[in-house]
């Protein structure tokens, strides 16, 4: 993995893990003011899809890398 590449992952995960506190956010304001159900259910369901995306990629590039793969290139 090179530096390049790393920041890029770091950058994918953190637009990810910032659009699940948004829909975590909207999900728990919508049930506080009683929105309709369904709404309430999707954006649940968005979140719980966001954290599967995130964890995905993190296993996929930190986790499911090889310990040669891990060494950074210059």
């Amino acid at each position: 993995m090179t530096v390049e590449g790393l920041t890029r992952v770091d950058q994918a995960l953190l637009c990810i893990s910032e659009a699940r506190e948004r829909a975590e956010q909207a999900a728990r304001e919508m049930r506080e003011a009683h929105a309709e159900p369904e709404l309430v259910s999707a954006m649940e369901a968005a979140d719980r899809e966001l954290l599967a995306v995130h964890r995905r990629l993190m296993e996929s590039t930190y986790f499911g890398a090889r310990s040669e793969q891990l060494r950074l290139a210059s």
